[in-house]
């Protein structure tokens, strides 16, 4: 469980998935796989600033996730606490596009691909697994996680780590995601089961 609750790397992933879509284009992975939300086992809610870097521009902000076996709950909001998107995964609903041009300037963000690297970044290993077969690849270690396509890697994830608390698992104190030209860097503020 313990990468269950690099819950963290999920804001890395949203923020990611803004360059993810030209790269996706280049390697034919224009859909990574996307696992149903009752995969999920715990409820639990977790505060995190994000650094992203992609094709130099730079964007800070605070990303507050809520994590439960029936719904996926992301809220992104500016350093000064403007709410920039919300997104809502509840199992098999078509899932919009998010614009991100409060974020990085000419990016459109498929909802679908966000979650996507929220479940490689913080899901079991063992509940990913049979999701990533045949083109698809995932290559675990102690502290990574990376996607391949066709044998091209796609994403990379590194947790940094684990902060402990009496109230729930443990979970990781910084997740770094890069996927073609963007660099993501996430920070715990704080986490908690609901």
């Amino acid at each position: 469980m313990k990468f269950s609750m690099a819950l963290l790397s999920y804001l890395a992933l949203s923020f990611l998935l803004s360059g993810c879509q030209s790269t996706n284009e280049k390697v034919g992975a224009d859909k990574l796989p996307l696992l149903p939300q009752n995969t999920w086992q715990q409820s639990i809610q977790v505060n995190q600033s994000i650094e992203i870097e992609y094709e130099g521009r730079n964007w800070n902000g605070i990303a507050v996730l809520e994590l439960s076996p029936d719904k996926l709950t992301m809220v992104h909001l500016s350093p000064l606490g403007q709410r920039l998107f919300t997104l809502i995964y509840d199992n098999g609903k078509t899932l919009p596009e998010i614009d991100a041009d409060s974020i990085l300037v000419g990016q459109t963000i498929p909802a679908a691909t966000i979650v996507s690297l929220l479940q490689i970044a913080i899901w079991p290993t063992d509940v990913l697994a049979p999701f990533y077969q045949g083109d698809w690849r995932l290559q675990t270690g102690e502290q990574s996680r990376m996607v391949f396509f066709r044998n091209k890697l796609v994403v990379s994830i590194t947790l940094g780590d684990m902060l402990t608390n009496v109230y729930s698992e443990p979970w990781p104190a910084s997740i770094n995601i890069r996927k073609a030209e963007m660099d993501m860097n996430i920070k715990t503020l704080d986490y908690k089961l609901l």
